[in-house]
This record gives C-alpha cells, structure tokens and sequence, in this order.
C-alpha cells in the first residue's frame, strides 16, 4: 500500500501546517511506501525537495513528485521561448542587493525601457517580462522558467497591470492549458487541456481548475492502485470529495483540517466557510475527515453530511518528550513571540502590550522569532513606540526548542486558530504562554494560572498579565505546569492513532 500525502506548494521556511505534514510523512513513511505530490504550479520541486531531504525536514526514502513536473516532462526545450529580448541591441542595467533577487533591465536604442530579467538568489532565470511600447510601466507578458532553465507559464497582463491569460508548456514547447483569470482575484475560468498523446492533437474544455488537476492526476494515480490518499488543505480535501473516474483507484481518502471552520462577518456574524457546503463524505474518494480538536470535531459532525463518529474525528497535534527539561527557576527577563508575522496573529497587540510591561520592567526583552508579510510594520511599530532596544527581530528559525527554553514566557493572541502546535512546542519545553481566547486549541490547551494565562486581547491586558507573570513565584509554577500538560500530548500516542486511521 502507498501513502499519497498531497501539499499545495513544497518550501523551507514555513508555517505550522506545512511542519505537521512534514512531520506525519516522517512517521507513516517507516511503515509504508510514501510519495509527497505537490499538487500547485512550482517550478523547484525537485531542487526544493532536496533541500528539505538535507535539512532532515522529510526522509530520503520519501518520493516527491510535483503533479506539473509529471506533465511538463524532463527533455529539452525543442522550441525557442514564447518570448525573447534581443540583448545585442539593448542597453542592460543591472540591479543587485543583498537578500534581494537580482533584476537586469533593458532600454531600447531610444532609451525606451521594454522590460526586465529577474533571477533566483542563486542566479537561475525565474522571469522575464516584456513592458509595453506605448506606456512602459505596464508589463504585458511574464514568462516563468523552472530551474532548468525551460519555460513553464506564461503570464499575459492588461493595462492595468492584472493578469488575465496564462498558457502553461511541456517540455516540447507544446501547451498542457490555457486559460482566462478573473480580473478580481485572478481564478482561472475557461480553461483549455491539450494533449498529443497517441499522435493525436486533442483540445477539452475543463468545467474548472479541479477538473484540469484531474487530467493531470489520473496517470500517477494509475501508478498507484489502492492508494491512501492524505490531504491537509482546503481546496484539495474539496477535490477529494469529488468523483473523478481515478476515485476507484483510491483506498481511502483522508481530509485534515487545521484550522477553524468559521469566520465573523464586519457585522460580527460568524457564518461557516463557503467549501465546507461542498464536502461530502463517501463522495468520490473521501472517506474521513480528521479535525486537531474534538470541540471541532463535533461541530463538523453536524454540518457535514454522512458525518459521524467513526468517519469524522479529532487527532490533535502532538510532540517528541523531552525528558531532559527541567521546570523554569530563575527568570531570563526574555519573552517570546513565534509564529508567521501575519495579520491573524495579531502581534502589534504583544508589542504594544510588552510596551506597557516595559515600563514597569525595562530590562525585559522581546524575541519576535518568524517571518512574514507584517515584518516592515512591526519594526515600524517598534520605532514609533520608542522600545527598538527591547525589541529583537531574529527571522525564521527551525530551531524552535532553543527560543522556548530560552524564554519565560511566549504569546499567541490569535485571530483564530485550529490547534497550534507552537503551543505543545512550548509546553514540552517548560514554556508557559499568555494566550487571548481563541474557541479552538488555546482554550482547551491553557488553563489560567496552571500552564500559563488568559487574558483579554487587549494591549494593556496583556502588559498587566507580563507583570504578574514575575510575581509569588507564579512563573515557576506556570512552567512546572506545562511540563505536566505536555505528557497529554505525546507523540506516542499520536503515532498509534494515525496507524490505526490508515490500517482501518
């Protein structure tokens, strides 16, 4: 039997799902034969798979295959690129900063500028674009290209600077699909598939871009007879719960949800997510849908049809012990934020809540550990509060035990969450945390004044709950309890129940 773990986008530095799949591929792939199908157009697979098998992120013994990978194929490009500059004719001006792709611009021979080659940090192509002649700053066409250098998608733009058509290509130059993208959100629509397959040249219109992912699917599932299937994102559980004609191929499909299935409306209305209308169990090949909390677990059973307890269930998170972490005794003055930068984890409320704190506690330090759309902001914020000495942003970091053991304290005041594993990260590691509520993982995990403290998501709440933090010996005991919390969560446990779902 294979295990076929599907991911949307294969990458190093990410977030807590990502690492939970990582983590369970590790697991399952000493049982079985397991294969990593990156399902989204990616153009380093390969290179990327190789950088997380040296990191250790994921086994040697794992396959990946990215679904594109398979349809674009490994010979030479047998046709010139779509596009091309003719650099003899050009003037090129070469922009290179540090941690920045390298960006060569060309001007024509009236000082016209017609576009731009952007590259890797690792000098490899990753795009070129062509800019239009009657009004320059508007790119008209970009074309990706995959490591090796061949082309991969073409991009066609409008002056707007939107794009609105995208051709993807096999390897003899030849197009796997075209399509429309809607001018709002860039979805594709009236997608075209073409195959040359048996000397034939054949054109299909695809109802969707689920239907396109079935084309392109269906030969690697029939590589695989009686598959298990695995999936931990919302548009490919979706796909699973569809009947495609390689469902039959499938043993089992599993769904995994990590996060809350809600969402609050401005009016403060909390109204169900709109793919959740379209799961369906034993509807093409899901048959279980797996949730990482039981409260959550519950609520699914009652929105999805056919749902019960053997086919609908909670397998939480869960974590190596560490048996050599001792109970927190003397404070190092360090709190710890760590987590993606984005604007669900509301980190602006732990700065400004740890600059109420500070005054009360200046020699207090604020390690923000992760990476993310709201870093240049967050460091603005810093600046603008005055406390840019307290204050240390140190980036992503796989070394996530060294931070909690280092820390008295760390934060999580999220939006939302499903299970957040970097609360049992902190928890194995003597680490309590201050929490806001949060209807799944935070308020089932920390108990107030036992593993660490709710408060209200406010900053002056979160600023009182620091001070008492260092009060009556309160850390001493917070830590001393959530190494106790963390045995409930151990990986253990964890391993018999993901071995029983895929034996069943």
């Amino acid at each position: 039997m294979v295990i076929i773990q599907l991911i949307d986008s294969l990458g190093l530095n990410r977030g807590g799902l990502t690492k939970a799949i990582y983590e369970r591929l590790t697991f399952v792939s000493t049982h079985y034969e397991t294969i990593l199908l990156v399902t989204g157009i990616q153009f380093d697979v390969e290179k990327t798979a190789r950088i997380l098998k040296a990191n250790k992120l994921i086994p040697e013994t794992v396959k990946v295959i990215g679904l594109f990978d398979h349809v674009f194929g490994s010979d030479e490009q047998k046709i010139p690129s779509p596009i091309e500059f003719y650099s003899d004719n050009l003037y090129e001006i070469i922009e290179e900063k540090q941690n920045v792709n390298k960006v060569i611009r060309y001007f024509n021979d009236q000082g016209q500028y017609v576009g731009l080659k952007n590259f890797h940090n690792d000098g490899i192509l990753n795009f070129l674009e062509i800019h239009s002649t009657e009004f320059p700053h508007i790119c008209k066409i970009r074309q990706y290209y995959d490591s090796n250098g061949k082309v991969r998608l073409v991009k066609y733009f409008d002056y707007s600077w939107k794009p609105r058509f995208e051709t993807a290509f096999r390897s003899d130059g030849s197009p796997i699909y075209s399509c429309w993208l809607k001018e709002e959100n860039g979805d594709r629509y009236r997608i075209s598939y073409f195959d040359k397959s048996n000397g034939k040249r054949v054109a299909e219109l695809c109802s969707d871009s689920y239907d396109l992912r079935e084309k392109l699917l269906s030969p690697i599932i029939e590589e695989y007879p009686e598959s298990i299937m695995i999936s931990d994102e919302p548009s490919t559980i979706l796909f699973l719960s569809r009947n495609y004609a390689f469902n039959k191929k499938i043993k089992k499909g599993i769904g995994y949800i990590h996060t809350t299935h809600t969402y609050k409306t401005s009016d403060g209305t909390v109204k169900l997510k709109p793919w959740y209308f379209s799961y369906k169990l034993n509807s093409g090949c899901l048959s279980t849908i797996i949730s990482t909390n039981e409260i959550q677990a519950k609520e699914l059973r009652e929105i999805i049809p056919s749902a019960h307890e053997e086919n609908v269930f909670a397998i939480s998170h869960a974590i190596e012990m560490n048996h050599s972490v001792l109970p927190k005794k003397e404070p190092t003055g360090h709190l710890l934020f760590l987590g993606r930068l984005s604007d669900e984890k509301r980190v602006d409320l732990v700065i400004e809540g740890f600059s109420h704190a500070l005054k009360c506690m200046p020699h207090l330090i604020l390690d923000i550990v992760g990476d993310g759309p709201l870093m240049d902001n967050l460091k603005s914020l810093v600046n603008e509060l005055g406390i840019s000495k307290s204050v240390i942003f140190h980036g992503y970091t796989l070394e996530v035990n060294k931070w909690f053991q280092k820390a008295d304290c760390h934060f999580l005041t999220s939006k939302f969450e499903g299970f957040p594993l970097v609360l049992i990260e902190g928890l194995v590691n003597a680490c309590p945390c201050i929490v806001s509520p949060c209807k799944y993982g935070p308020d089932q995990i920390i108990e107030h004044e036992t593993n660490g403290l709710r408060v209200e998501a406010k900053p002056e709440n979160i600023g009182k709950a620091i001070l008492k933090l260092y009060k009556h010996n309160l850390l001493q005991n917070l830590s001393v309890g959530a190494l106790n919390t963390s045995t409930k969560y151990d990986k253990n446990i964890w391993k018999e129940k993901w071995l029983k779902v895929l034996m069943d």
